[in-house]
């Protein structure tokens, strides 16, 4: 059984070093790391470099000749790994010593499963753990009924690469990992933490940033509310086909790996259903006034607002007319 992490880095040299190190303390260590870096102008090839003259797996580090943003580095990384079980890594995290030994054998004992997500510690600046578990933050702060997981928190089966790859531009790789595999029913996710998943201001998601002032939590959250609903909506849409078009061109890949064709049935019905409750929604904010208080309340009444956050979503396109 051969593990591969597969790590994407960009100008990382901040914390670098102590999310290698936490690699190398494995009880279950890794068989190779692929580094893709995106063109890096800090230390972060000096810290990789040092790194790998000291650890007795194989370490290879790809020099993207043109930065490709988070997704396709990843996508790169992911690639060029060789192992049965493929981890993502992010640059600024932290492992639980027994994070590879201990999904390892979920994943095997899973029943079929190409994806485990273990939860994670949301972290600080200085990686201390101070809000939480990602899992108990979406059940806290989340109607929706999906469950998610950052991509970092991933492992793969090798061969899922078939299905996985390439992903879609405009995509970001959590999302489309979290999006396909749960269509198809094939990830498990874990409520264990095994991670540290540290937020800071140089992340290139800004989802949760706990270390930040309250200012800017206020202007966060002051963002999200007033975004433009049915730019979103119309991005889930565009989201939901490239999704089951994946699914259409590779099905005889996910009924080899899988071994039941019917799965696949399921997953076709479930993005239909789920992108007429997205379009019903643009129809509903392609309105205003009391049309759009009505067909808003008719939908919610349908179930439409089940894919998204329940009651908060409809008050927001009753409120927010922009």
């Amino acid at each position: 059984m051969k593990i591969s992490i597969a790590m994407a880095t960009y100008n990382g040299g901040s914390f670098l070093e102590e999310q290698l190190e936490s690699i190398s303390s494995q009880t279950r260590p890794p068989d190779e790391i692929i580094i893709c870096d995106d063109g890096s102008t800090d230390e972060s090839l000096e810290i990789i470099k040092k790194f790998e003259n000291k650890v007795d797996f194989n370490l290879y580090l790809e020099n993207n000749l043109e930065n490709l943003g988070p997704a396709k580095n990843f996508e790169k990384a992911i690639s060029l790994c060789s192992g049965d079980i493929i981890f993502l890594s992010d640059q600024d995290d932290s492992w639980n010593e027994n994070k590879i030994e201990f999904m390892v054998k979920e994943l095997l004992s899973s029943g079929g499963s190409l994806a485990v997500s273990c939860d994670c510690w949301i972290g600080n600046r200085e990686g201390i753990p101070i809000e939480g578990t990602f899992g108990q933050r979406q059940t806290a702060f989340r109607t929706s009924k999906y469950k998610t997981r950052p991509g970092a928190c991933t492992a793969i089966r090798g061969e899922a690469r078939k299905i996985l790859l390439p992903i879609p531009p405009g995509i970001a790789h959590d999302m489309w990992i979290n999006l396909l595999f749960k269509t198809i029913g094939s990830i498990t996710y874990l409520d264990k933490p095994l991670q540290t998943w540290r937020r800071h201001d140089a992340n290139s998601s800004q989802g949760d940033v706990p270390d930040v002032n309250l200012e800017r939590k206020q202007e966060f959250l002051l963002k999200n509310w007033s975004r433009n609903s049915l730019c979103s909506c119309e991005k889930r849409i565009f989201r939901l086909k490239k999704l089951e078009e994946r699914i259409k061109n590779c099905e005889k890949e996910i009924t080899l790996i899988k071994k039941r064709k019917n799965n696949l049935c399921d997953a076709h019905n479930k993005i239909q259903k789920e992108r007429r409750r997205v379009e019903e929604r643009v129809q509903v904010l392609k309105n205003k006034g009391a049309s759009r208080v009505y067909r808003a309340l008719k939908a919610y009444g349908k179930g439409c607002y089940s894919d998204f956050s329940g009651l908060k979503s409809l008050l927001k396109d009753i409120l927010v007319t922009k």
